[in-house]
């Protein structure tokens, strides 16, 4: 055999996702094995991701491939046998030249099929390290071998031995964020709001409630495309131009606004499951619209949750997974993956049209004396039926925050209805005329809790909006700016006796893309006590959600002089917010 000479050079050690700056310098030590160089640099970050260069100057104009990496760590700089840590490893191929580290179990070995070379015979690839953010690997030496393998007739193995990093502590300040939101759940349907006796099973959601903040005045819009577009935007649907549903043929959200993973630049930015704002923009919408990696559906529903169109960053496949089980597998996958710190929003289609009965599996209600997965009747209805989906929803969000939890549980988790729970499927005591697609407090009054390492346990009164989360979760990742309409909720987390708001502000309008005055405008604003809803071409109600928090006695005409002036505020609010 002929051996041709190969030459591996570590080049750079080059932040991809942090601001620490690293000089690599040579080092030797001992016997070397042929052809070997040894590295080493000052201070990465645990929990961030660096892109390691790798030259070939071989002679030969074969491109090679990785052939396999080896991480240990030791706090001995000159590299003794070193021990394998615990969640470094290979995760496998990522772009042209790339090779992604990662979570996965132990392997001090780690091999790969040919990784695909960046460029030719002598131009630099590389390939990215993910340091996990394990406080115990502060401080500690993290060292790098591989091999990198000449594709020719008669290849000639060179070795790399090795990258000597000393790692730094985390960031406690950035921490990760999960964004959990359901699909037509209205707090009649989350037991912990305790808002009927005929609730569904719901105890890890419960469990969330009980171990964070629950807010009890939380509005969004009565249908989902203005709610999302919302919480992305900080900016309420008649600044945004999405009032309504969006189709498929009509505008969808302008790639000209600011969206919350674009202000988290920082950030690794994930949304899985439903979108339903791309409208005719198209299947990249999602990604061109700042997140790094979409997988789910891009409209409002799906016809078979188990046969449905699946879009993975632009390409579309067809998926015969459980939705519900498909979009907390895709989101486990991810968090377990991902660089540090990052935004992952997991958005279900659950408990949307159609309704059916979930699988078998997802049935599992914990102890629940009235559990409704298990024990429908024959011919169920549509009510019991959504019961027993977001039984099974709950099920799925167990075991999301399970994963999470045993590898990331000092992150923040926020859980948020889109809008209020379809008509056929409300519980008494709300009226399924005052559900989904209305003003009322059935269609817009949604669950939201966080839970977080700094958020106390409890209930907060507060009037709060879907459209805070954008300011919020910007100010947890340290972006904090200019947000139209939305106020930051963090102070709540250490007082939620506060009170942040004097107002909040819901509505659906159509069409999408205008601005005011729009051709259907309805409008909702509240104080602490009244409300006012307002639609085109019709006459106002006021209501005292003190004493008639379902809104069955409209108080016009014929207000008392208190509640005139009550009226009155709400009104000239409406006014100040540019749509009278």
């Amino acid at each position: 055999m002929t051996k041709q000479p190969l030459c591996a050079v570590l080049l750079a050690l080059v932040p991809t996702a942090s601001s620490a700056a690293l000089q690599v310098t040579p080092y030797g030590f001992g016997v070397n094995p042929p052809g070997s160089l040894l590295w080493t640099g000052g201070s990465a970050g645990v929990g961030e991701s660096f892109t390691v260069g790798v030259s070939n100057t071989a002679s030969s104009a074969a491109p090679p491939s990785l052939a396999y990496l080896s991480i240990a760590t030791s706090p001995d700089p000159h590299f003794p046998a070193g021990t394998a840590v615990d969640g470094l490893g290979l995760l496998g191929a990522g772009a042209p030249g790339e090779v992604l580290l990662s979570l996965v179990p132990p392997n001090p070995i780690a091999t790969l099929g040919p990784v695909p070379w960046a460029g030719g015979a002598s131009d630099p690839a590389g390939f990215v390290l993910y340091v996990p953010p394990v406080p115990a690997l502060a401080g500690q030496a993290l060292y790098l071998q591989g091999a990198l393998l000449a594709l020719a007739k008669e290849p000639t193995l060179g070795v790399t031995n090795g990258l000597h990093v000393v790692l730094a502590a985390p960031n406690p300040d950035r921490k990760n964020v999960l964004l959990i939101v359901a699909d037509d759940v209205g707090v009649d349907l989350i037991g912990a709001y305790g808002a009927s006796a005929a609730a569904p099973c719901t105890p890890r959601i419960d469990a969330l409630a009980k171990g964070g903040l629950l807010f009890r005045n939380a509005w969004a819009s009565p249908v989902c495309s203005p709610t999302r577009a919302a919480l992305l935007t900080g900016r309420h649907g008649f600044r945004t131009g999405i009032g309504g549903v969006i189709t498929n043929t009509t505008p969808g959200l302008s790639l000209g606004e600011t969206t919350l993973p674009e202000r988290l630049a920082d950030y690794t930015s994930v949304c899985i499951g439903k979108w339903h704002l791309s409208g005719n923009l198209g299947n990249l919408h999602p990604n061109q619209s700042g997140f790094d990696h979409f997988s789910g559906i891009l409209g409002g529903s799906v016809n078979n949750y188990s046969l449905w169109p699946q879009v993975i960053d632009g390409t579309q496949v067809l998926s015969n997974e459980y939705t519900t089980s498909a979009f907390t597998d895709a989101a486990i996958e991810q968090i377990a993956s991902l660089p540090e710190p990052w935004f992952v929003v997991v958005s279900y289609n659950a408990a949307h049209t159609p309704f059916h009965v979930p699988p078998a599996a997802l049935c599992v209600p914990e102890g629940c004396a009235n559990a409704w997965c298990d024990s429908l009747p024959p011919n169920p209805n549509d009510r019991q039926l959504a019961r027993a989906m977001v039984e099974s929803l709950d099920v799925e969000i167990g075991r999301l925050l399970g994963a999470l939890d045993s590898t990331h549980p000092d992150a923040y988790v926020f859980f948020l209805g889109d809008n209020g729970t379809t008509a056929s499927a409300s519980i008494p005591p709300f009226q399924p005329n005052h559900a989904k697609g209305t003003m009322y407090e059935g269609g817009i009054h949604v669950p939201l809790i966080v839970r977080g390492p700094d958020v106390v346990v409890g209930e907060c009164i507060g009037l709060v909006a879907a459209v805070d989360l954008f300011a919020t979760i910007a100010e947890l990742g340290q972006s904090p700016g200019a947000a139209e309409d939305s106020v930051s909720l963090v102070p709540y987390f250490a007082d939620p006796t506060l009170a942040l708001r004097a107002h909040v502000y819901a509505e659906t309008f159509s069409p999408n893309g205008g601005a005011p005055p729009f051709a259907s405008h309805a409008r909702a604003v509240r104080g602490e006590r009244y409300k006012l809803i307002r639609r085109t071409g019709q006459a106002d109600e006021f209501f005292d959600l003190e004493l008639d928090p379902f809104e069955t006695a409209n108080l016009l005409p014929g207000l008392t002089s208190a509640e005139q002036l009550e009226y009155d505020a709400l009104a000239a609010e409406l006014v100040a917010l540019g749509v009278p």
